[in-house]
Parts: C-alpha cells; structure tokens; sequence
C-alpha cells in the first residue's frame, strides 16, 4: 500500500513537472527590444547630403528616443532602391521603413507593411498641391505653345506632383506629362522651382500649398505675376511603415516616441535636420485620395522620367 501511495505521488509530481515544463514561457514577444533597424526609402531624404543626412539624424534619433529608453541602439540605413527589400534573402531586415505614399501601395501587401505613422511637412498629416503659371497664362494659351517647361521641388513629394500633374495633363490635353512638356525640371527648393515662373523662363510649376503660402509671406509681389491654375486635393506624402519584424512592444515605443518628437527639444532638431513638421498618428482615411492617384498612375502608366 505505501509503495503504490509512493508511485502515485511519484507520477503526480512527474505530471506535474512535465506540466510545468511544457507550459514554461519561453522569451516573451514583449521583451524590450534593444536594437532598432530602420531604413528610409528613396525620395525620403535630401539627395547629396546623404552621408551626413544618416550619421547626424541617427545621432538626433538616438537622443530623440534614449531620454526615456537609454537602452535602444538605433540603426540607419539610406536605401538607393525599394526593389532590394524584395530580394529572398535580404543581407538586413528591418523593423521599421520610411517610405513615400506610392512606394507603400506598391510594397504594402509583397513586404506585409503596417502603417505606423504619417510624417508631414505641413501643420496637418496632408499636403495639397498647387499649379503655378504667368498671370493670363490658361491651359489654352499654354497649347499653343511648339516647346512647353514645368518645373517641381524633387524629393519626397515629387513622385505625388509628378502622378498629379500627369493626371492634370492627360485631362486637360489627353497627354502625357512627358510628351507634352519638351522640359521637366527638378529644383532644389521650392523657391527654384517657383522663381523661374515668376521670371518668365518656365511655364509652370507644383508646388505644395505650404511651401507656397511660405514663399509669398517672404515675397509677397510674387503673387502679382503667378496664378492658380489647378489645387489638388489633400495627400499624404511620407509614411512610417513596421514591418512583420517588429513586435508589440517595439511598436509602441516607435508609435509613441514618433508622434511626441515634436514636443522635446531633441526630437525638434531631428525634424528641422529633415525639413518636416511632425509625426501623425496614422488614419486610413486620409489616404483615399492618394490610393485613387496612385491607382490613376498604375492604371494609365505614367512615365517619371526628369530632365
């Protein structure tokens, strides 16, 4: 009787350990992440400077989320091309990527993308966009014309000025952007693709409603001269996307470090270093309208070739 009382408890403790066992946790999927891959896209950053661009918005990135996780290692990469993110076995992967607006519709789904967050040059997650001409210069004029010039800020928002001014063309002149201006320019700032408009050297010009509304505080005769010939509806340019890397944790430390950069002093000098307001939290409405553009541009093919 003892001896079958002692297997009893025997197995029960056995059954027991292997209970516990089996039902150990293992590393738990909110363990705090120390190391952060982040990756920005092209069209996402200044051409020319990128060197310093990555190793001074690292380093204000860095700040920007060490004062409340001192543990976090940043990491940032500048991407030349969107397609290496498609490779089978990508040398790095990444747990966070920014991206313009077109390149999420077109990676979203191949790529398993989760919007995060909007980034905005604008006091509003949207920008619209405006066509510039010569005052008495219509779209009729202008069609009379043998050689015609547009000119438009590169950078971030250039794919959405191009796809809108590609859709503006193909309505008003049931032509392509580049068939129907002999030269595309590509400016450095707002101001130079705005002034040789001005100036009569270039017909028209895209350029956000902001950047616009900024040039005319400090130059107000400009309005004199140029006329709003079209304004676009409200897109979004630059998106924040986790991808399946990131986990729960780690996605509500970027959520919330993001969208509060503004309000510390760090974090403003990483938004100045990149020429943008703030974070927004993301909202899938606002993207409607840029979903339609970009379904316009993928249905009619439009080239994005610049001169």
């Amino acid at each position: 009787m003892k001896k079958t009382l002692r297997t009893c408890i025997r197995i029960s403790l056995y059954g027991t350990l292997l209970i516990l066992i089996v039902n150990w946790p293992g590393p738990s999927s909110a363990e705090p992440k120390t190391h952060f891959f982040f990756a920005n896209l092209p069209n996402t950053y200044l051409d020319g400077h990128i060197k310093e661009s990555r190793m001074a918005l690292q380093l204000f990135l860095q700040k920007a989320f060490h004062h409340k996780h001192s543990d976090l290692k940043l990491h940032l990469d500048f991407l030349s091309d969107s397609r290496v993110l498609l490779m089978p076995n990508p040398a790095q992967r990444y747990d966070v990527l920014t991206m313009t607006s077109m390149d999420y519709f077109s990676l979203k789904d191949q790529l398993n993308l989760e919007p995060l967050v909007f980034l905005s040059k604008d006091d509003k997650p949207t920008e619209s966009f405006l066509l510039l001409s010569r005052t008495g210069q219509t779209w009729e004029t202008l069609s009379r014309k043998t050689e015609r010039s547009l000119s438009m800020q590169k950078g971030y928002s250039e794919t959405i000025a191009r796809s809108w001014g590609a859709a503006l063309v193909a309505d008003h002149q049931r032509s392509t952007l580049d068939a129907y201006f002999s030269s595309i320019r590509l400016a450095d700032t707002p101001h130079r693709a705005v002034l040789p408009v001005f100036f009569g050297q270039i017909d028209m010009c895209i350029v956000s409603r902001c950047a616009y509304d900024l040039i005319l505080e400090l130059n107000p005769q400009i309005k004199e001269k140029l006329v709003i010939l079209e304004q676009s509806q409200e897109f979004i340019n630059i998106i924040i996307c986790g991808t399946d890397q990131l986990g729960d944790w780690a996605r509500q430390v970027v959520l919330k470090e993001t969208i509060d950069m503004h309000t510390h002093p760090v974090g403003q000098q990483a938004l100045t270093l990149i020429q943008m307001n703030r974070f927004w939290p993301f909202d899938p409405s606002l993207l409607d309208a840029t979903k339609d553009l970009y379904q316009w541009r993928e249905q009619h093919g439009q080239g994005v070739n610049c001169q």
